[in-house]
């Protein structure tokens, strides 16, 4: 009888430290969590560049969100003449123009440009299809290049930065389309593209 009672006692006891000791781990756990969270949303620093792009284009991203993305891209540097998206080739970046210029071409004819926060690629980015025409740099252009893969596993671990990529994509093809670029009319279908995109 007393044997039975110890016994019963050592497992009351046991299973006590054991409550104990998964309260404590799942409490460490959260506290490492939330420090993670913390560290991310305080711990920011832009560069010039980058603050300016947050500061307008990217204003709808938590700070953190951008730097998520940023982290990502590569900065570039184009040469007058160089040519960024050939079309009817496969396009494996979505690119931003940070400044500068760049000619929109089809058929070997220019028919718009494209200026300092314009997207280029964005549509092969979208549909997943080959460049709809030929990108080349009229000046010096300065711009940021995301891989078409990894960006496309950042905003899908991410819905709300999906929602604000889509917002800024729609936002420029928007106002390509408002300037009736030939490169656009009749081509694209916005509402279609962005359909086929959440797919």
């Amino acid at each position: 009888m007393e044997y039975n009672v110890l016994v019963g006692h050592l497992a009351g006891h046991l299973a006590s430290i054991l409550v104990i000791y998964w309260n404590i781990l799942f409490a460490l756990i959260n506290i490492v969590q939330i420090a993670i969270i913390i560290k991310e949303r305080t711990g920011i620093h832009f560069t010039e560049e980058e603050k300016e792009l947050h500061d307008t284009l990217f204003k709808n991203f938590a700070p953190f969100e951008f730097m998520k993305l940023m982290r990502i891209g590569k900065w570039l540097e184009a040469k007058q003449g160089e040519i960024l998206a050939a079309e009817k080739q496969s396009l494996d970046a979505v690119m931003l123009i940070y400044n500068g210029l760049v000619g929109v071409e089809t058929n070997g004819k220019e028919v718009a440009t494209l200026k300092d926060g314009n997207f280029i690629g964005e549509v092969s980015f979208i549909t997943g299809g080959d460049a709809t025409a030929t990108v080349r740099a009229l000046t010096p252009t300065r711009y940021i290049a995301w891989p078409k893969e990894a960006i496309s596993r950042l905003l899908n671990r991410n819905p709300s930065m999906r929602f604000a990529m889509q917002s800024m994509l729609s936002t420029d093809l928007s106002k390509k389309l408002m300037h009736r670029a030939p490169s656009f009319r009749g081509r694209i279908s916005l509402s279609a593209l962005l359909r086929k995109r959440n797919k």
